[in-house]
């Protein structure tokens, strides 16, 4: 047996906490209703059901539809014995609960949208928790159990008396519901959190914490559609990135933006054989002018160039993009984006962070003391002059 104490710790830290703290967020939001509006949150399906089918938020319907792909795959993989490629998606899957749905919609939550959202909310998340602990039983068996238990009293009384829901091991592994399937918000997200993850990126080089605010952000890309994607999910790209302003633009000649070909020797190797060496110089003596054009041809053209009578399809190239004109923008590219950010904060987005900074130490005491979120507290406080 090999055992690695460093890979466990991993696992709790990145997984199973994230996981739990989840858990714990659902809990806290719905006694936090209770003090203040009063209200016993229990799981309603129905309103699951018609908020989805309505489409009354993306982010609802895309963790939901996300939700659906993982159990269509899971019970794909296990059918055919394949465990290893079943666990990292589940690890995948938790960080996108995570770190991404659970982070970009807290303020739902917390009742501070409207209570219709905060109660959509409360249900989505609920049924994704609930959905969780009967799929992670086979792999976790006691995480999943003690899970499954806090939630069995979010549920109706009909659920908690029937003798089926006393464990989840009496549960049947869920399938999945094709009605709340919407495979174009799952596209439209994976660009969204591509370039978050370009944003955050450019934060991180210039050493700018998340709690400040920004003024822009830019982002670039070739095609219209991947550009409207992001444009249906704009609140989300500026509240996951923290900036003012978002800007979508197909204009890289505006941004100072060019491209530049670099073969792609996996793919392009067995094509060229001998003409290899001559293909690759050809290749990177493209002008932007002539990658522009074989970006625009249709992808049910083949090939979409013939150099040196050797036929050309878009993944035997790599585009790369280069910000050539001096701006007051930090920039990167991956994936056939290019992002800009503007890092230059004024007064008010400096002040506005420094409010961010003192709520996130306050944050932090109550954590120290082991308060709840409920718990009332005072705060007291001294403003010396920055010398």
């Amino acid at each position: 047996l090999r055992f690695n104490k460093e890979a466990v710790q991993n696992i709790l830290r990145d997984v199973f906490l994230p996981w739990y703290n989840t858990l714990r967020l659902l809990i806290q939001s719905c006694d936090q209703l209770k003090i203040d509006k009063k209200i016993n949150f229990i799981y309603d399906e129905k309103r699951l059901y018609s908020s989805i089918s309505l489409n009354t938020n993306v982010m609802d319907t895309w963790i939901v539809s996300y939700t659906q792909t993982l159990l269509d795959f899971v019970k794909q993989e296990m059918n055919a014995y394949r465990l290893y490629t079943v666990v990292p998606r589940l690890i995948k899957y938790i960080d996108m609960l995570t770190n991404w749905y659970a982070k970009l919609n807290k303020k739902r939550f917390k009742d501070e949208t409207t209570l219709e959202d905060c109660l959509v909310s409360l249900n989505v998340l609920c049924y994704i928790l609930l959905t969780m602990a009967k799929l992670m039983t086979p792999f976790t068996p006691f995480l999943a159990e003690y899970m499954y238990q806090i939630l069995r009293k979010l549920m109706p009384q009909s659920f908690s008396s029937d003798e089926q829901e006393l464990s989840v091991h009496f549960q049947m592994i869920p399938q999945s519901d094709q009605s709340l399937v919407n495979k174009n918000i799952e596209h439209a997200v994976d660009a969204v959190q591509t370039v978050i993850g370009l944003g955050r990126f450019l934060r991180d080089r210039k050493v700018i914490p998340m709690k400040y605010p920004l003024p822009e952000f830019v982002v670039i890309h070739y095609d219209p559609s991947v550009l409207k994607d992001i444009e249906s999910l704009e609140d989300f790209v500026r509240n996951g990135l923290n900036v003012r302003k978002l800007t979508l633009s197909q204009d890289r000649e505006f941004y100072g933006v060019e491209m530049c070909a670099e073969p792609n020797y996996s793919t392009l190797g067995k094509k060229a054989g001998a003409k290899l060496k001559s293909v690759t110089q050809l290749i990177r003596e493209m002008s932007d002018a002539d990658i522009e054009t074989l970006l625009s041809k249709s992808q049910d053209e083949s090939p979409l160039k013939i150099i040196d009578e050797v036929p050309i399809e878009l993944e035997d190239i790599h585009i790369v993009y280069r910000v050539t004109k001096q701006t007051r923008f930090e920039d990167t590219a991956e994936q056939g984006f290019v992002v800009l950010l503007d890092y230059k904060a004024d007064a008010s987005l400096k002040e506005e962070g420094l409010i961010h900074e003192i709520t996130n130490r306050v944050q932090k005491l109550r954590k120290e003391a082991k308060l709840n979120l409920t718990d009332d507290i005072k705060i007291y406080y001294s403003v010396e002059p920055h010398k």
